[in-house]
């Protein structure tokens, strides 16, 4: 039995977190500080998390699902912004990818298998072959992803409702900075339970085991 929640899972989020949140938002102020306009600063700070996204596909050689949804959801933004969304759209970009991110990964629990199985595998200590293993054999092991892929899909569902709400309900340059507060807060109460909830499966697996 594999666990759901290997370090390099975590390691990776928390990279994925400085990349795709600090640089972004320091690019931010830093454009906007330059005399560029709120949409133009916007739209340029994220091509840092495309560049990562990038990155990753060309380390790996895999397709990243989230990756490919964010690019496609921030093209769709871009036009819709060029074509007169104006500014304010611009800022609720982070909160419509992250809340149909999320959607997505819900949605996936009607498919063979969910999201989280398909993020995870790549960063487990384990081969392949062992996770899908695992997946096959093990109800205990689909339940624990299953689950997991459960609070993060309505956890980014909530947390793109509520950016979006304050994208349009703040001062526009205040907007990135509390945005970015708030993702390290969704961001580390996610990480958070998938740790304790993945460690306590595993204790009562391993008594339950030498139980027998």
């Amino acid at each position: 039995m594999k666990t759901t929640g290997p370090p390099g899972v975590r390691g990776a989020l928390l990279r994925s977190a400085a990349i795709d949140l600090i640089g972004p938002t320091v690019a931010y102020y830093a454009l906007r500080g330059a005399g560029l306009s709120t949409v133009v600063a916007t739209l340029l700070a994220a091509l840092l998390p495309l560049g990562n996204a990038a990155l990753v596909f060309a380390r790996r050689r895999q397709v990243d699902q989230l990756a490919c949804l964010a690019v496609v959801v921030l093209g769709v933004l871009v036009l819709a912004t060029v074509l007169g969304g104006g500014e304010r759209l611009a800022l609720a970009k982070d909160g419509l990818i992250t809340g149909i991110a999320g959607l997505y990964a819900l949605g996936t629990l009607t498919a063979r298998r969910p999201l989280y199985f398909t993020v995870a595998r790549p960063f487990g200590q384990e081969p392949d072959e062992d996770w899908d293993a695992s997946w096959e054999a093990d109800p205990v092991f689909r339940h624990q992803i299953r689950t997991i892929n459960t609070v993060w899909g309505t956890g980014l569902s909530l947390d793109g409702i509520v950016k979006v709400l304050l994208a349009y309900t703040l001062p526009a340059d205040a907007v990135p900075a509390v945005a970015g507060i708030q993702y390290v807060v969704v961001l580390g109460g996610l990480v958070l339970f998938t740790v304790r909830y993945v460690r306590r499966g595993d204790r009562r697996r391993y008594a339950a085991a030498g139980s027998r």
